[in-house]
Formats: structure tokens, sequence, C-alpha cells
């Protein structure tokens, strides 16, 4: 996992982290693997498309929760290979925007910005075949 915590000039926004997670697991099937990743998104949230990476193409869902002031914006890149389900998660966390906390809401241009590492790393994914 890769996290990244606000600093510099975005302490002033309603920025509240980046992060980056992986996992690899056993699974029978594509299916089983796509509803190990979706079963607890709402059916009627989940946003699934697909999406090509280094010449290999992913399901990427994206998705997102909220509670309590603090919201997070998820997109969940799922492939299956050879028996192996492997998940990259790129997640983009906000709090409320409070200026007489001195935190503002962040511009569009500000998240587009801030996502640029998350877009990064996951452009270095590969997925070999196996021989």
């Amino acid at each position: 996992m890769v996290s990244f915590r606000p600093s510099g000039p975005h302490l002033e926004t309603n920025f509240d982290g980046l992060e980056f997670a992986y996992v690899a697991s056993q699974e029978p099937s594509q299916t089983s693997c796509l509803e190990r990743v979706t079963k607890e998104i709402d059916p009627e949230e989940r946003r699934l498309q697909t999406v090509t990476i280094n010449g290999t193409r992913f399901f990427d869902i994206n998705t997102g929760d909220a509670g309590l002031c603090h919201q997070a914006n998820r997109n969940i890149y799922e492939i299956y290979r050879h028996g192996t389900c492997f998940l990259f998660e790129a997640a983009f966390y906000t709090v409320c925007p409070d200026p007489d906390d001195g935190r503002v809401q962040l511009t569009a241009a500000q998240s587009k910005a801030l996502s640029r590492p998350l877009d990064a790393i996951i452009q270095t994914v590969k997925i070999s075949s196996v021989k």
C-alpha cells in the first residue's frame, strides 16, 4: 500500500489523502473475482467499465462512500488471470470543507493535480502471461 497525506498548500483544503493498494487472491473464476470486488457495492452505484493499461484489459469499477463528513472516491481495477484475482485500488479522500477551520473546498484543477500520482501508479502495472 502506498499512501500520501496532505502537506504544503493542501493543508488549507478539504483534501485528506490518497491511497493505492494491491491484493492478489486465488479465485475459481472471473465471475467469482468480480463478485468479490462488487459484493459490498450497491448495485445502483456500480459503474463498471473496462480500461486497457499496458495492453491488458482490466475491469474498472468506480465507487465511493461517505459518512460523518469523510468521503472516499475509489477506482478499483480488476483482472483475472490463471486462477488469480488481481485487484488494484486507487482512493482519493476528502473531508467537509470548513472555512472557519481554514479548510476550503478543493477546486477541480486541484483535485485533478492531486490524482496524478494515483494515475501514474496504475499506468506502471503490467500483468505478464504465465508460460
